[in-house]
């Protein structure tokens, strides 16, 4: 009887190890359900943004580089290089390619919340990036980027909460500068957008805005700093404008009626 209960409580005992050694294992990184996905950088302005220059900066100051798709304009890092920049939050930048045929000559930014996973570089998230960040404008995100000011204390101040609430200041500006540019609380940094979608079409929309007004990310960018101070932005400039339509008129300028 003794010894059947001996027997008995080895087995448990064992059991019992080799439990404790699956869960560190996992949570060393072992196994490959421990994995974490690649951080897939999506560039997107209404077209797909294909061959650019996709660059990944940490707090540490190390950068990872790759060459975005030539048919999807995706650009993916493994965890290898993402762990080489430190924990996140992650600054992203893309620089060239082409959309549609059409070279990119602007840079655009955005602003990776995790070491994996999805995100998108956007006109709309750079608007965002630079609120969030502080950067002012395009120049300014420019020289974050490229410069120190990118460090442990900066990184430390782009919080979730920092993110929502700079989020809802573009989308609030956004809306002023078209009523039909509505993200409607979608997250432009994680949103799974591909061409010819509805944010894809929201893209199109901000694209048609400034190029009808002659106007600049920058300009956008005003409305939003407005708009995250409390006030409300003069989009007269850029507000596609409302008007009666008469006999033989054309709805093809994009606007709101």
């Amino acid at each position: 009887m003794f010894s059947c209960n001996f027997g008995m409580n080895t087995r448990r005992l064992s059991a019992a190890i080799v439990v404790v050694l699956a869960v560190l294992q996992a949570s060393c990184g072992g196994g490959g359900n421990a994995s974490v996905a690649n951080l897939d950088v999506t560039p997107i302005g209404g077209y797909p943004i294909v061959g650019a220059t996709v660059t990944v900066k940490g707090a540490s100051g190390n950068t990872v580089t790759a060459t975005g798709n030539a048919t999807t304009g995706v650009a993916s890092f493994t965890q290898v290089q993402i762990r080489s920049l430190g924990s996140p939050p992650y600054l992203v930048k893309i620089s060239g390619g082409t959309a549609n045929s059409v070279a990119q000559t602007t840079d655009l930014y955005s602003i990776a919340m995790s070491a994996g996973g999805r995100v998108n570089v956007t006109p709309i998230t750079h608007l965002l990036a630079v609120q969030a960040t502080g950067s002012g404008n395009s120049a300014g995100m420019a020289a974050l980027f490229s410069g120190t000011g990118f460090n442990n204390a900066k990184a430390a101040t782009l919080t979730s909460s920092a993110i929502s609430t700079a989020r809802n200041s573009v989308e609030a500006a956004l809306k002023a500068a078209n009523p039909l540019i509505n993200l409607d609380g979608v997250d432009p940094l994680t949103v799974a957008v591909t061409f010819g979608d509805s944010h894809d079409g929201l893209l199109d929309l901000l694209n048609h805005t400034l190029k009808n007004a002659s106007a600049t990310l920058d300009t956008v960018q005003n409305f939003v700093a407005t708009t995250a101070s409390g006030g409300t932005p003069n989009t007269t400039a850029v507000k596609p404008f409302n008007r009666v339509i008469v006999f033989g008129d054309s709805l093809s300028d994009g606007g709101a009626y």
